[in-house]
């Protein structure tokens, strides 16, 4: 999950400004390596971070990733019980089975829950 977190802690209202106030540093950066890919990547990140769809769209991944990234720190502790898989289960069910998820993720999420119930119980448990 540190890195999910890391990656989502990096946000509009620090990335932003410094790209406001240092953009063209940062193109330049890009044109000293000489290279073409990674002058296109610097207008590309740039326009991006400047972009407040971006940031939008990232949000709702965000919001998505998160609680797979919560169960699987609770799923891999040395401590974890079956009692804790359940309800980890249960609870990420509850989570993607809202109306306020997209239909195809909501779909996918649950489609893939149940997947992994049925591989961790037995025939008798379905």
């Amino acid at each position: 999950m540190s890195v999910i977190t890391s990656m989502m802690t990096v946000d509009r209202r620090s990335s932003r400004p410094c790209v406001l106030w240092h953009r063209e540093l940062l193109i330049q950066i890009g044109w000293k390596s000489q290279t073409a890919n990674v002058q296109e990547t610097a207008r590309r990140v740039t326009a991006s971070i400047e972009d407040t769809a971006f940031w939008t769209c990232l949000k709702r991944v965000e919001a998505h990733l998160r609680p797979l990234a919560m169960a699987t720190n609770i799923l891999q502790a040395k401590h974890t019980y079956m009692d804790h898989v359940l309800i980890t289960l249960v609870n990420l069910h509850c989570i993607y089975n809202t109306d306020n998820i997209k239909p195809d993720v909501k779909d996918q999420m649950l489609s893939h829950l149940e997947l992994q119930w049925k591989k961790g119980a037995g025939e008798d448990q379905i």
